[in-house]
C-alpha cells in the first residue's frame, strides 16, 4: 500500500468534468475561476491582472480547494462559460464587498457570479451587496465533485 501524499505534493486543479464548471481556490479571501473547456479557465488573478485564461494542468491548488459544477441546464452552463471567456481582458476590480455589476472591471467572484447570473442562476449564498469566493463554494446551486 502506498504511503498518503506529503505536504510537498503538488496538486493540480486538472481538467474539468465538462464546460462551465467553476473551481475554489482555497486562500485568503478564496480565488474562483471558470471552465470554458475541459483544460482552460478563465479567472481574475489579482491585483494589476486582468481577466486572463489560466492552463488547469499547471495550476496549482492548495488544500481545501475545490471543483465543482453548477446545477443547472447544459446550455446553461456553456452560455456562463462563453461570456466569461468575452470578458478576457477586463480590468481587474479591488472591490468585493459591492461587486454586483456585470461589466467593467472584475474580481475573479464577481466574473464567476455574473457569467452565471446572465444565465439565471444566481450563486451567492447569502445575496448580499458583494460575493466572495466563498459565497461560491457554500451556494446550494454548486456542487463539490473533486476536494484538494
Amino acid at each position: 500500500m502506498a504511503a498518503p501524499p506529503g505536504p510537498d505534493v503538488v496538486k493540480y486543479l486538472n481538467d474539468a468534468d465538462t464546460v462551465g464548471d467553476i473551481f475554489y481556490r482555497h486562500s485568503a479571501p478564496g480565488h474562483n475561476g471558470i471552465f470554458y473547456s475541459l483544460r482552460y479557465f478563465e479567472h481574475a488573478p489579482g491585483l494589476g491582472k486582468v481577466v486572463t485564461w489560466g492552463d488547469s494542468r499547471k495550476y496549482t491548488m492548495s488544500s481545501g480547494s475545490r471543483k465543482m459544477f453548477v446545477i443547472g441546464h447544459w446550455s446553461q452552463t456553456d452560455d456562463a462559460a462563453a461570456w466569461a471567456k468575452a470578458r478576457e481582458g477586463a480590468a481587474y476590480r479591488k472591490v468585493f464587498w459591492d461587486n454586483k455589476y456585470y461589466t467593467g472591471k472584475m474580481n475573479c467572484s464577481q466574473l464567476v457570479w455574473a457569467a452565471y447570473k446572465k444565465q439565471g442562476i444566481d450563486v451567492d449564498n447569502n445575496g448580499g451587496k458583494g460575493v466572495y469566493p466563498r459565497n461560491i463554494r457554500d451556494d446550494n446551486d454548486t456542487v463539490s465533485y473533486k476536494s484538494y
